[in-house]
């Protein structure tokens, strides 16, 4: 929960410096904030890099649907979705275990699956969201 958290907590700082820049590409946001967010939130590199991807997406979108310039700051819920790629979290079927990155390192648990989302598993590419709901992660 604390990575989760944290990693939410930094999306909002990014946005703000994003926002209020008026700087919306990825490259120059990562430029902008990835040593401060590292200090500010002790998050991983590549959590750091995820996070910057996010609020850049996120912009994107805004972007799309706006008539004219981004007028509103975007903000990120501190449960919300965060994307895991390959290098953050790894799944072994054979023990129904995964490793997953986190503010303290890295942590082996236990996972239940579907044989459907097994299946998927097997030949999984690009990344997983890692969100809270009803007192559970999924």
């Amino acid at each position: 929960m604390e990575t989760l958290t944290a990693m939410n907590l930094a999306c909002n700082q990014i946005s703000a410096v994003a926002f209020d820049n008026q700087c919306f590409n990825r490259i120059r946001l990562h430029k902008l904030t990835y040593y401060a967010i590292r200090e500010d939130f002790g998050l991983k590199s590549q959590m750091t890099i995820r996070a910057i991807g996010k609020v850049a997406d996120a912009y994107k979108v805004k972007a799309k649907k706006a008539t004219g310039p981004i007028d509103t700051q975007g903000t990120f819920r501190l449960k919300g979705a965060v994307a895991f790629d390959c290098r953050m979290i790894s799944f072994a079927l054979s023990s129904d275990s995964l490793s997953i990155l986190t503010l303290e390192g890295r942590q082996v648990m236990k996972f239940e699956v579907g044989d459907n989302a097994r299946n998927l598993l097997a030949f999984q590419k690009g990344e997983s969201d890692l969100f809270f709901r009803n007192g559970h992660f999924f």
